[in-house]
């Protein structure tokens, strides 16, 4: 049985999803925006053993923590849009909000298409607007949105690599899914594909 258990990290209060089969114990990790040791905890308490960390974009609040991963022989995946972050405490926007920031050499790029890590079937949906190589991970009935889809909310558009047009193209392609699918978002509370066709307020913008 697949499980998902998300915690808030970083400057930012980015959440960093650990995915997990309860009986193989087999984990992914979607997105770190603290230090690995902010969830090395929760990984030991649960006996899980971290297959890879999946980035939904490269800002530094989501990728912060790729360096530990990969240190700790962790694989990180990336968006190919997005790799050039990973190196890059302005590109990262981390020195944009004067935040702290380690480099990270060691990633696969990838993307959109379909992979299977860990024995998890995942498929990547390139979903840009927020950053030009941000993605969405669909994992059976869930969706990691990264900051392109929050609850009651969408991610903002005006920062480097943002494009409203593409945001608004990569929503309406997310809400087009099936409505009982869960959605991990990259900041606050998860929501479910129904409750955004009902209540998100990008629909103001579909006509």
């Amino acid at each position: 049985m697949i499980k998902v258990e998300s915690f808030a990290l970083g400057e930012l209060a980015a959440n960093s999803h650990l995915l997990y089969d309860s009986e193989s114990k087999k984990c992914l990790i979607i997105d770190l925006g603290g230090h690995f040791c902010e969830i090395e905890g929760a990984i030991e308490e649960r006996g899980l053993k971290p297959c890879a960390l999946m980035l939904t974009h490269g800002h530094f609040d989501h990728s912060f923590g790729a360096k530990s991963c990969a240190e700790r022989g962790i694989p990180v995946y990336v968006s190919e849009k997005d790799a050039y972050m990973l190196g890059s405490e302005k590109e990262s926007l981390a020195a944009h909000f004067g935040c702290p920031f380690e480099p990270c050499k060691a990633f696969t790029a990838i993307s959109g298409g379909a992979l299977e890590i860990g024995g998890f079937a995942i498929r990547v949906i390139e979903t840009p607007g927020h950053s030009e190589g941000s993605v969405c991970y669909i994992i059976e009935d869930k969706i990691f949105s990264g900051d392109t889809l929050f609850r009651e909310s969408f991610g903002r558009s005006d920062l480097k690599g943002g494009n409203f047009q593409k945001l608004l193209g990569s929503l309406i392609l997310l809400l087009s899914l099936d409505d009982d699918m869960t959605v991990y978002t990259g900041h606050g509370e998860n929501t479910t594909i129904m409750h955004e066709k009902r209540f998100n307020p990008i629909l103001t913008y579909v006509h």
